[in-house]
């Protein structure tokens, strides 16, 4: 139940040369119900518009909190960005707070430019059982190349 993705040619077959074949961050990390055992890679996925990044949820992890995974298309790292919620002694100072068990983040996701900044790319993902009620969560990269939550709605 660990999910994966194909990215297609336009005749619908799979070219690992040219389209990258799959794409399964899941597949080799720790298993069971608090890590990747129930990842379900793959029931969101977008390109960026300016199609450099590849988006992923996978709304199954760490007892269903969920995660977002972004990656570099062009990039040989396979783990290049990737936001899942912050045990409590790593958390980074911000607006956005964090996320419950069961909230499935990564249920849907996407990304655009100036939804907080002027010609900043942000990620988007829904969490849609949050708090009992659904959150968006919108994310920017920082210079660490990680993934900081902004703004939670």
């Amino acid at each position: 139940m660990i999910g994966r993705c194909f990215v297609l040619s336009q005749d619908l077959a799979i070219r690992d040369e040219l389209d990258g074949g799959e794409w399964k961050f899941c597949e080799g990390r720790p298993q069971g119900h608090e890590q990747f055992g129930f990842c379900q890679q793959g029931t969101a996925a977008a390109f960026s518009p300016d199609s450099h990044y590849l988006l992923f949820g996978a709304p199954g992890t760490y007892n269903w909190k969920g995660l977002l995974f972004v990656t570099n298309i062009d990039s040989s790292d396979p783990d290049q960005l990737v936001y899942k919620t912050l045990d409590p002694a790593d958390r980074l100072p911000g607006p956005a707070g964090d996320l419950a068990l069961n909230s499935y983040l990564g249920f849907s996701i996407d990304s655009g430019k100036g939804l907080v900044r002027a010609e900043e790319l942000s990620f988007v993902a829904g969490a849609p059982r949050a708090n009992h009620k659904g959150a968006v969560v919108i994310l920017r990269k920082d210079s660490a190349s990680r993934l900081v939550p902004e703004v939670m709605l």
